[in-house]
């Protein structure tokens, strides 16, 4: 079957998926989940733009065999999952996106700031990512003590580039239709 490869939203990590891998496991579907660089074990890129980010999924993709993925994404791993298909269309067999766009609303608009303000804020009062975590992670319609702990790992810096990586997915990209099955 199909492999399948789960990336994380911006406060998340590998982690976020603990649950949905065994269950798509036990159906046959090998499944992996990624921590984007700068997470969990990754390490960082740099320059930490899309590019890079983009490289080393499709490194971790290649490295699981000779067959497209499926790309299951949630939130910014939904951002990437598009970019990636992009970059490297002949990577990936589908993309499943959750809880995300096909663009952010870019570095100048009202939402972007708002966005910023209240992700990063914080770090620059100097709350620590636990602190951040249990404010922000209620917001988003959870109470999962497991999101909160993963966002909690994750490095400030990281979590910091992260944030200003989304800003720089516009809308107006060429996409590939060659291989849409439904297009």
């Amino acid at each position: 079957m199909t492999p399948l490869v789960f990336l994380h939203g911006v406060g998340g990590g590998h982690h976020a998926w603990e649950r949905q891998l065994p269950y798509f496991a036990g159906l046959g579907y090998p499944s992996h989940a990624w921590d984007q660089p700068g997470y969990g074990h990754s390490p960082s890129v740099e320059p930490y733009d899309l590019e890079r980010i983009s490289a080393s999924l499709a490194r971790l993709i290649e490295s699981l065999g000779n067959e497209p993925v499926v790309l299951v994404g949630h939130s910014m791993g939904g951002l990437i999952a598009q970019e990636t298909y992009v970059r490297y269309p002949e990577l990936i067999n589908a993309l499943a996106l959750c809880f995300t766009s096909p663009a952010f609303a870019g570095g100048g608009s009202d939402l972007t700031r708002q966005f910023i303000a209240a992700r990063l804020g914080p770090l620059d009062e100097g709350k620590t990512m636990a602190q951040i975590a249990a404010q922000l992670i209620p917001t988003m319609g959870s109470n999962s003590k497991l999101a909160e702990q993963i966002m909690a790992s994750v490095p400030p810096e990281t979590y910091r580039e992260a944030v200003q990586l989304l800003i720089t997915l516009t809308a107006g990209r060429s996409w590939p239709t060659s291989r849409c099955r439904r297009c």
